[in-house]
């Protein structure tokens, strides 16, 4: 049966355009959730600002539904006392993502931005919103904020060293946080390659502890209320690892 069989002419341009208004609304709802999140980070102790603004999928063969469809946003928010020399870090990654491909099959076109720094022994909070998995029917929209901490790399540095790392590479960490989910505990390697500053131009890789599991929440419960509660129990674990 085709469309014209089935529906009336005035019937599928109603359709379609709720089901597009529809998408977009979601989208909006969740950067702005992102934006509430990190609002609410940089109210807490202690206080979190943007490291990376905004992190979406990349485009490529194996992620063609990227185009159109984004599969997660993300947002990375580092302690206000490690960003002095990252002031001007609070960008859209957006338009970096049509241009990334698949890492894996050698595309290396990449946009010219100013790289991140990260200091050995500090740390970052991820927040990821995941609005769909084509490959898990039955799938709920949710949540997570992880914290990553004790940062370094695979060669001994003294806390403090000052680390170099592409921004657009920090889409890796997401990827390794999946496949590290329930192994909380144990050094994740994010596979990110980071350079000391002012050392040799020999590239190491990134490695953080993720000490708690991921505790995802579904996005239809994430109210403004839920929102402030997350980012206090964002805070409090990361003082009390900090402390311990």
């Amino acid at each position: 049966m085709t469309m014209a069989e089935s529906l009336t002419r005035d019937q599928f341009r109603i359709a379609l355009a709720d089901a597009v208004t529809g998408v977009l609304n979601v989208y909006r709802e969740v950067d702005a959730l992102l934006r509430e999140l990190g609002a609410a980070l940089g109210d807490g102790t202690p206080r979190f600002v943007p490291l990376v603004g905004r992190l979406v999928p990349g485009v490529g063969r194996k992620n063609p539904d990227a185009r159109y469809l984004r599969e997660y946003v993300a947002a990375v928010y580092a302690p206000i006392d490690a960003m002095e020399e990252n002031e001007a870090e609070e960008e859209d990654e957006e338009d970096e993502e049509e241009n990334e491909g698949d890492e894996e099959e050698g595309e290396t076109a990449r946009p010219a931005k100013q790289p991140l720094t990260i200091k050995a022994g500090s740390g970052i909070l991820i927040a990821r919103a995941t609005i769909y998995d084509r490959a898990s029917p039955g799938f709920e929209p949710n949540l997570i904020v992880a914290a990553l901490t004790r940062c370094r790399i695979d060669v001994e540095v003294s806390p403090g060293t000052p680390l170099k790392v592409s921004r657009w590479r920090f889409k890796r960490i997401l990827r390794a946080l999946e496949r590290h989910r329930w192994a909380a505990g144990k050094p994740l390697d994010t596979k990110v390659p980071a350079q000391i500053v002012g050392g040799p131009k020999s590239k190491h890789k990134l490695i953080f502890d993720l000490p708690s599991p991921l505790k995802p929440q579904p996005l239809f419960e994430v109210t403004p209320a839920k929102l402030r509660e997350i980012a206090e129990s964002a805070c409090k674990e990361w003082s009390a690892i900090s402390i311990g």
